[in-house]
């Protein structure tokens, strides 16, 4: 779960911090107020495109801090490990970014500093952000397949990646048959530009993982006078004293020393003597350790202007060939790869035409193998979803996957069709949608209004709470254009989501503020000439009010008993379910 949210000089947010609890929280108050930078700060934190124009006017840099409780099991955890950013509380992934007016972007994990794709990485395994209007996104195919594959789960992970390699495949040598029957002088300039590629990559002598350990040098070097203060302070604070003070390694010794006396009187003194004689060995042994980190921080400016131009070496071919190392010297093999081919162009052509036949029965076999998987699970997910649409005020609502051929004249042969095929394999996959009794499911981009399509993405969004592991969903307005039934529908779903996941919804609909387990209101002030948005957490009476508010425009006794029954009919609701 997200349990804490730091904000500093964001928008109109001069410095606030957000404490979260498990189940739904709900952020409410007027349009304009401040929401919708709540949700962007997550978004930020989880390594979101910025701007230096996110920065509150007048600061000169803008903050923000998210910190996860989650379980050591989880992906986002293993991850974190994996990447050697674990920190030292057990279970704790805490993401920090620092936006300033200079373009200076940067990021932490754990306190470690990390490159936004990192961050990114581990943001992505922590939070399922669903931003304002992005229901609209279900209407796209694309957005459908990738659905269906992630509630298909493992089983069609394996066989994406293969359809998707073997497709790379065949367009590589479909593209190098077209060229090898192109003309000698068009080979000529590919061969020319490839082997510049190559002896340009190969002058550089890269190893993998370069750049890493050399933008830690970078950085220690960047900072080695503060680091060798640092050390020194610690060493002399610890050894050789301070302000004619004796160091607290010479003072422990002095005191050992009546400890010694103490404990040949009072021998039950003798273990903790024990350990405090330890104690000071091992703070000597640090003390000198501290000393040698100092002797080894050495202002070296040569060495400092050697890993700068280094970097910015790497940096350049990683622009040209990445965006990583990795991809630079797989590029490099590429390249070198396609510079051999053509140097026996005329040999290839005689065995190429085998090479795409047998990769494309490859890709048919993987493909048709995909295809099986996917409609076993359209055929589920279809069921699922319907049926959480009669929990959200659509009980006449059919709802299906379609998963049909792709067909070209000129694709893959199947025997008895042609298939058109694609990285992603050879289906089309729409969504079917009717809301009434009588009318036939169409597709969803054609007949669902736009309180329909939000609660379809709701429902969705109920099956894939059961599959996956990412303990967060954000839900910023997903209730726009509902109301009625529908509102009590959707906040019923809500609290039925956040029974195993936490849900942080920035909402208009008092139905889904009454139901939350923790609410807080966004609001604007005006204090020494600037604006600021401020964030209240509500107790029961403040939340009673922001209802009546929220219900009326206005807090009257009719709408704050309105509020009040609202709120005891939630809390009757949670206990019954």
């Amino acid at each position: 779960m997200l349990s804490d949210l730091r904000i500093v000089n964001l928008a109109l947010v001069e410095q606030e911090t957000l404490r979260f609890t498990r189940g739904l929280n709900v952020l409410t108050g007027e349009t304009g107020a401040g929401k919708s930078v709540i949700v962007g700060s997550i978004n930020l934190a989880l390594g979101m495109r910025a701007s230096s124009d996110m920065i509150r006017t007048g600061a000169d840099a803008a903050y923000v801090e998210a910190t996860f409780q989650v379980e050591c099991d989880s992906p986002s955890w293993k991850l974190v490990e994996e990447l050697e950013l674990a920190g030292d509380n057990s279970g704790e992934i805490t993401l920090a970014r620092e936006i300033s007016r200079s373009g200076k972007n940067v990021c932490r994990v754990n306190g470690i500093r990390v490159t936004l794709a990192q961050l990114k990485e581990v943001g992505d395994l922590l939070v399922d952000l669903h931003g304002q209007h992005e229901h609209q996104s279900l209407l796209s195919r694309s957005v459908q397949r990738a659905v269906l594959d992630e509630y298909a789960g493992a089983p069609v992970v394996p066989l994406l990646d293969d359809v998707s390699g073997l497709y790379r495949e065949y367009v590589r040598l479909k593209e190098l048959k077209a060229y090898l029957e192109s003309s000698e002088r068009d080979r000529a300039q590919r061969a020319d530009l490839l082997r510049f590629q190559v002896g340009e990559i190969d002058e550089a002598n890269l190893v993998e993982g370069e750049d890493l350990s050399l933008e830690d040098e970078q950085r220690r070097l960047e900072n080695v006078e503060t680091l060798r203060e640092t050390y020194e302070r610690a060493y002399y604070e610890l050894y050789e004293g301070v302000r004619q003070e004796p160091g607290l390694v010479s003072r422990l010794e002095f005191l050992a020393s009546d400890l010694v006396k103490a404990a040949r009187v009072d021998r039950r003194a003798q273990p903790v003597l024990d350990q405090f004689q330890e104690a000071a060995i091992v703070l000597r042994d640090l003390s000198r350790e501290f000393r040698d980190l100092a002797d080894a921080c050495d202002v070296d400016p040569q060495r400092l202007s050697d890993v700068t131009a280094r970097l910015n070496l790497i940096n350049a071919l990683k622009r040209k060939y990445g965006p990583s190392l990795e991809d630079v010297l797989t590029y490099r093999d590429s390249a070198a790869k396609e510079l051999s081919e053509i140097g026996k162009s005329e040999e290839q052509l005689l065995t190429i035409d085998g090479d795409i036949q047998r990769v494309a029965r490859e890709l048919v076999e993987k493909a048709s193998a995909l295809s099986d998987i996917r409609k076993v699970a359209a055929k589920r997910l279809g069921e699922l979803v319907s049926k959480s649409l009669t929990d959200l005020a659509l009980e006449n609502a059919q709802f299906s996957v379609e998963v049909s051929l792709r067909t070209a004249e000129d694709g893959f042969d199947l025997g008895d069709a042609k298939a058109e095929m694609g990285p992603h394999g050879m289906d089309d996959i729409e969504m079917m949608f009717s809301a009434n009794v009588g009318e036939p499911p169409r597709p969803l981009a054609s007949v669902a209004s736009g309180g329909e399509i939000s609660r379809v993405m709701l429902a969705v969004k109920a099956v894939l709470a059961d599959c996956d592991r990412i303990p967060v969903i954000v839900f910023d307005e997903i209730d726009v254009g509902l109301g009625g039934a529908a509102a009590h529908a959707v906040a019923r779903k809500m609290a039925q989501i956040a029974r195993s996941k936490q849900i942080i919804c920035v909402t208009h609909l008092p139905q889904i503020a009454s139901i939350a387990d923790w609410h807080c209101s966004i609001s604007k002030e005006v204090a020494g000439g600037k604006t600021r948005t401020v964030v209240r957490h509500l107790d029961t009476a403040g939340r009673a009010s922001e209802l009546a508010r929220m219900l009326d425009g206005e807090v009257s006794e009719i709408s704050l008993a309105h509020a009040r029954e609202m709120m005891a009919a939630a809390g009757e609701h949670r206990r019954e379910s």
